[in-house]
C-alpha cells in the first residue's frame, strides 16, 4: 500500500520524467507577451507555477487536485489568449 509520501515521490519521479524545457520555456514567452510583461515579473511566474501545479496534478501530485480551476481562472481574469491557452493544453498533453 502506498503511503502519501510514496505517491508524491512517485508524482514528482513522472513529472520530470515527462517534463520539457523547450516547451516550458515557450509557454513563459507566450504568457509574458499575453500580460505584457517581463517573463521573471511575478505575474508571469505566477502562471507559470501554477502550469507547473498542473502537471503535477496531472502527474498524480493529491495536493493539487482543484488547480485547474484556479489555472482557468488566472487565464481569465488575465486575458489570456486562446492560441496560449492552446499551448497551456497541449503542454499538459504530456503529463
Amino acid at each position: 500500500m502506498n503511503t502519501t509520501d510514496d505517491i508524491i515521490q512517485q508524482a514528482f519521479n513522472r513529472y520530470n520524467a515527462l517534463f520539457d524545457n523547450a516547451k516550458y520555456a515557450c509557454l513563459g514567452a507566450l504568457l509574458a507577451n499575453d500580460l505584457r510583461a517581463d517573463r521573471e515579473s511575478s505575474q508571469v511566474s505566477d502562471g507559470m507555477n501554477l502550469i507547473t501545479d498542473m502537471a503535477l496534478s496531472l502527474s498524480g501530485h493529491p495536493h493539487y487536485e482543484m488547480i485547474w480551476l484556479k489555472l482557468a481562472t488566472f487565464c481569465g481574469q488575465n486575458s489570456v489568449t486562446i492560441p496560449t491557452i492552446d499551448a497551456i493544453y497541449s503542454y499538459m498533453l504530456l503529463f
